[in-house]
């Protein structure tokens, strides 16, 4: 047995629900039928040459191997990176300009 102080009963009568319903159906099948009509995404690999060059580096692609060879072609030598012997090894604070605090005696 149904109460009249039900706070649905109103809402149902009204049409709210119906409306409701109604714009629910109405989308469900609209994006049904659109998904329908869809056509299927076919993944076709990417066209790659042998030999690829970018700005820094160049691939080379074969059956056995990826190879990548990368070169700097425009920035300029880096400090110290030349050939030295190993008793010449850079020191960190002349390279950044840092001074070391010293005591006043």
């Amino acid at each position: 047995m149904q109460r009249a102080d039900d706070p649905g009963i109103p809402i149902a009568k009204n049409g709210g629900m119906k409306t409701t319903l109604i714009t629910l159906l109405l989308l469900i099948s609209s994006a049904s039928a659109f998904a329908l009509q869809t056509p299927p995404l076919v993944v076709r690999p990417p066209v790659t040459s042998r030999v690829q060059t970018n700005l820094g580096i160049t691939q080379v692609h074969s059956k056995a191997a990826n190879i990548r060879i990368a070169w700097l072609p425009l920035l300029a030598p880096l400090p110290y990176a030349s050939l030295r012997s190993p008793a010449d090894v850079p020191n960190a604070l002349v390279l950044t300009g840092v001074d070391i605090p010293q005591r006043r005696r």
